[in-house]
């Protein structure tokens, strides 16, 4: 989920961005 945007692209590798 979140390919579409590379914002949420760095959340789904990031949990911490949440």
């Amino acid at each position: 989920l979140g390919h579409s945007q590379p914002k949420l692209e760095l959340q789904c590798l990031n949990p911490q961005y949440f």
